[in-house]
């Protein structure tokens, strides 16, 4: 009688400790999908930073070039004044 209680007691403990397996793979697979979503997202933000980063470098260029031909213009019209 006492080796089915042990028994009875090993396969409950077995069950549990299953229960709480499976429980923690389960956090575990959750873990890593959530860090796999968090570094496609660094991706996209890092992209992103990059696009306008590149953008405000094209826009500073742009008004680099115009800046320079109003001054140039500025100084034809003063020198032929």
């Amino acid at each position: 009688m006492k080796s089915i209680m042990d028994f009875n007691k090993v396969e409950a403990t077995t069950r549990l400790l299953l229960k709480q397996t499976q429980e923690a793979m389960a956090r575990t697979t959750q873990a890593i999908e959530d860090l796999h979503f968090a570094r496609e997202g660094k991706f996209l933000l890092e992209y992103e930073f990059s696009q306008q980063y590149n953008n405000l470098i094209k826009d500073q260029q742009y008004l680099d070039e115009r800046t320079h031909t109003l001054i140039d213009a500025l100084d034809d019209d003063n020198s032929t004044a």
